[in-house]
C-alpha cells in the first residue's frame, strides 16, 4: 500500500522509508491532533539542525518533514514529530553522558583495584623484607656476643671479667635509678609521703584517744577490783568464819523449830478433827475468830503450846 503522506503531491514521490500508514490510521490521527492548519509553517528551517547527528535515519526524517511540509493539513503531526526528535535527542544525550559517567567509573575503579593490590604486593614484600632484615640482626648480635665472649676468656684474666660483670651490674642499677628518680616521679612521691604522713598522724591522734579511753576504764576496773579484794579479805579473815558459823547455828536452830511447830500443828488438826461439829464450830466462832482464813501452818506461831494440850 503507499504511503498516505504521498498522496497528493504533483510530482511521484517514492514511497516513506521510514513508515507507511494506512488511510484508517490517518483519519483517526486527525481527531487527536486537531484540524490542520490553513497556512504552513516551515518547519525544515530549525529541524534541520536537530537532525544532523542522527545519521541515515535523519535523512529519513528530514524527507519525511519535506513531504510533511508540503501537506499543509498534517502540521500538528510535523509538531509532535518535533517534540519527539527534541526529546529522543535529549535521551540520546543523557545516554550518552551517562555512559561516559560508567566508563570513568568503571575506569577508576579498575585503577583504584590496582592500586590495591600493588599496595598488598608492596606490603607483603615490605614484610618480608622486614623479617628477613630483624632475623640478620638477630644473627649477628648473636655472632658479635659470642665472639666477645670468646676473646674475653682468651685475653682476660678471671677477676677481669668478674670486674665487667660488676661494672655492668653497677651500669644496669645506675640506669635504673635514673629512670626511677627523674624529677616527676620524685614529685609524685614526695606528694605520697606527706600524704601518708598526714594519714599517720591521724591514726597517732585516733590511738591516743582509744588508749586514754582504755585508762580510764582501767581506773574504773581497778576502783571496782579494789572493792572486791577488800570484800574477798573480810571473807577470808576469822571475823566473817565467826559469822559464819553463827548463821549456820541459827539457821539449824530455826529449823528445828519449825519441825517442833510442824509436829504440833498436825497433833491439833487431828484433834480437832476428833471433836463435835458443834464444837468446831463454837471454836472457829470464839477463839479461831480472829485466825479464819489463815494458813494452818502459821497456826503453830500463833497459838500458845498449851492449846494443843
Amino acid at each position: 500500500m503507499p504511503c498516505v503522506l504521498c498522496m497528493g503531491m504533483d510530482k511521484p514521490t517514492p514511497p516513506c522509508p521510514s513508515s507507511h500508514f494506512s488511510v484508517e490510521q490517518v483519519e483517526a490521527t486527525e481527531g487527536c491532533y486537531g484540524p490542520p492548519a490553513s497556512q504552513s509553517h516551515p518547519v525544515g528551517f530549525f529541524l534541520f539542525p536537530l537532525l544532523k547527528d542522527l545519521g541515515p535515519k535523519a535523512e529519513e526524517l528530514l524527507l519525511l518533514v519535506k513531504q510533511l511540509q508540503k501537506a499543509g493539513d498534517l502540521e500538528p503531526r510535523i509538531e509532535d514529530l518535533v517534540s519527539r526528535i527534541n526529546k529522543l535527542q535529549q535521551v540520546t544525550k543523557e545516554q550518552t553522558n551517562l555512559e561516559d559517567i560508567h566508563w570513568q567509573k568503571e575506569e577508576a575503579l579498575r585503577v583504584v583495584q590496582v592500586q590495591c593490590q600493588e599496595a598488598e604486593s608492596e606490603s607483603h614484600r615490605q614484610h618480608g623484607l622486614l623479617q628477613e632484615v630483624q632475623q640478620r640482626i638477630q644473627d649477628l648480635t648473636m655472632g658479635i656476643q659470642e665472639e666477645t665472649l670468646k676473646q674475653r676468656k682468651q685475653r682476660c684474666h678471671p677477676w677481669r671479667l668478674e670486674f665487667e660483670q660488676q661494672l655492668d651490674e653497677l651500669m644496669e642499677k645506675h640506669k635504673t635509678l635514673q629512670e626511677g628518680h627523674t624529677m616527676d616521679k620524685l614529685a609524685v612521691e614526695i606528694q605520697n609521703m606527706s600524704d601518708s604522713w598526714e594519714r599517720l598522724l591521724r591514726e597517732d591522734e585516733l590511738i591516743q584517744a582509744k588508749l586514754m579511753q582504755l585508762k580510764q576504764k582501767l581506773d574504773v576496773l581497778a576502783q571496782a577490783g579494789a572493792g572486791r579484794r577488800e570484800e574477798r579479805r573480810f571473807l577470808k579473815s576469822p571475823e566473817a568464819s565467826a559469822a559464819l558459823q553463827l548463821l549456820q547455828q541459827e539457821n539449824q536452830g530455826a529449823h528445828s523449830q519449825l519441825e517442833v511447830a510442824t509436829q504440833r500443828h498436825c497433833q491439833g488438826l487431828q484433834r480437832c478433827n476428833r471433836w463435835h461439829p458443834g464444837t468446831r464450830r463454837w471454836l472457829r466462832d470464839t477463839r479461831m475468830a480472829p485466825y479464819v482464813g489463815v494458813n494452818p501452818y502459821v497456826w503453830a506461831f500463833v497459838l500458845p503450846p498449851a492449846w494443843y494440850q
